[in-house]
């Protein structure tokens, strides 16, 4: 495998905990698979955390319906755990077997960030929904991070309300992850995800050696592109690019200087449609 090269995506990470179940995102993970001809291993975590805060004495939860505060036990939640880890794999199973896809599912319990990267160290890519509080979502900015760290797998995040869809928007500044973005974009659009835009930020009288090593990309995937350059490529200007083409679904190199995994956290979120991150 050269420097360059997409690794094979065999099996996608879906990964789950209590605060962190989407239908939407099970759909996505699953046409994501469908096109790739891949597995869908779904991981749901029992948050150890959690457990031991449910331990303590001084532990209530309010009730969803009424609102009413009442003791939370240890019990009670262990109880809510199961539930919800059947709950999902039931739902897993359905859509799996409707959208023709293999899976599996897993409950482990942990840590949620050690739980989910090593299980990311096993699989080629990794699936986060960035629903929840505006506390659940800053806990997978942080673990969205560190698993691009420390796996070096790609990673597809999905905001509430998010599919996998076309056209695919693909940041090309013409390093190694770049092309592996590229690459992974054409195989997307070769299974049916609609022409390519590429984004070359660069200064227009700049542009020819960045698109020309772009289509070279393109030419070898046989797959049609469509080039946009925009010169100044912050977090902001992205987000706003990616409305203006109405993309569907964003890739980007999630190394080097364009997108460092900490801007990348900060991005999360801004663009509103599924976000693939390849480093």
């Amino acid at each position: 495998m050269t420097a360059v090269a997409l690794s094979p995506i065999r099996r996608i990470l879906l990964a789950l905990d209590i605060g962190n179940e989407s239908t939407a995102s099970l759909e996505a993970s699953l046409a994501l698979a469908a096109r790739l001809d891949a597995e869908l291993a779904a991981l749901f975590v029992e948050d150890e955390e959690l457990l031991r805060l449910a331990a303590l004495p001084f532990a209530h939860e309010l009730g969803s319906m009424s609102a009413a505060r009442r003791p939370l036990r240890d019990q009670d939640l262990e109880r809510t755990l199961r539930r919800r880890a059947a709950r999902s794999e039931a739902a897993l199973a359905a859509a799996a077997t409707r959208a023709n896809v293999r899976w599996s599912f897993r409950v482990a319990r942990g840590l949620i960030a050690s739980r989910v990267i090593e299980a990311a160290m096993e699989a080629d890519l990794v699936t986060f929904f960035l629903g929840g509080d505006p506390l659940q979502l800053s806990r997978r900015r942080a673990l969205v991070q560190r698993t691009l760290a420390v796996s070096a797998r790609p990673v597809l995040l999905l905001p509430a309300g998010a599919e996998l869809r076309p056209p695919c928007l693909v940041v090309f500044d013409g390093s190694d992850a770049a092309h592996r973005a590229l690459r992974l974009a054409a195989r997307l659009a070769g299974a049916g995800q609609g022409a390519l835009r590429i984004l070359l930020p660069v200064a227009p009288a700049d542009s020819a050696r960045l698109r020309a090593a772009a289509e070279a990309v393109l030419a070898d995937m046989a797959v049609p592109g469509e080039f946009r350059i925009l010169p100044a490529l912050t977090t902001a200007d992205l987000a706003r690019a990616a409305r203006r083409e109405a993309a569907g679904t964003v890739l980007l190199p999630a190394t080097g200087d364009l997108l460092s995994p900490e801007r990348a956290g900060r991005l999360l979120g801004d663009v509103g449609c599924a976000t693939l991150l390849v480093p």
